[in-house]
């Protein structure tokens, strides 16, 4: 059982931290980064989000100063935790989307609200996917603990980490799209990071 999130992540640590862990360990996260990129385009995105967790579960170990170091290869481990890390993918974004096609008949405020929702999901997959690859989650564990999370946890510092990370991520489409490849990689540290300065070292409940 997941111990529950009970409180929100410093903002100012988790950016600090993100940058660091980039800066500092740059070559193996972004090969990392590309590797999952490039294997997650060919398959259709099918296995994104295994390699994602691969990414995330490098970062953590970054992190955590965990000896050996990895290697980008590293980023493959995520396909052992593909089944919940797929599945946790495919019904948060189902939900998604539902949501999304339901709002956009309200006009306006339906856009705002449609906004609001896609960036909560998205930081609640993030929180998933972050469950699965750090605590090995189970599908309904990471789903049970995120649905929590949005309930009655702190949500919303997340969310707010999330949300200025995804701007960080955004800027490289400035760059004709190519500045994505670098700084996709720098958001998802920040994630990561926010994750490990608020929840990491929480203990697995019973």
């Amino acid at each position: 059982m997941l111990a529950p999130l009970t409180r929100s992540p410093n903002f100012g640590v988790a950016f600090s931290n993100g940058w660091n862990v980039y800066k500092n360990n740059f070559g193996p996260i972004f090969l990392g980064s590309l590797i999952a990129s490039l294997l997650g385009a060919v398959t259709c995105g099918i296995c994104m989000a295994p390699l994602t967790c691969g990414l995330m579960m490098m970062i953590l170990k970054f992190l955590r100063n965990s000896e050996p170091k990895p290697t980008a290869g590293k980023v493959m481990d995520g396909f052992q935790k593909f089944g919940p890390a797929f599945l946790t993918a495919i019904v948060i974004g189902l939900i998604s989307g539902v949501v999304q096609s339901i709002l956009a008949f309200i006009p306006f405020i339906g856009i705002v609200l449609g906004t609001v929702v896609s960036i909560a999901l998205s930081a609640a997959s993030s929180w998933a996917l972050l469950l699965i690859a750090d605590k090995n989650a189970t599908f309904g564990e990471a789903i049970g603990t995120s649905v929590q999370l949005v309930t009655k946890g702190p949500f919303w510092g997340f969310v707010l980490v999330s949300f200025v990370a995804g701007l960080v991520g955004a800027l490289g489409l400035v760059a004709c799209g190519i500045g994505i490849l670098f700084t996709l990689p720098l958001a998802i540290c920040i994630v990561v990071a926010a994750y490990e300065e608020a929840y990491g070292s929480v203990a697995t409940q019973g």
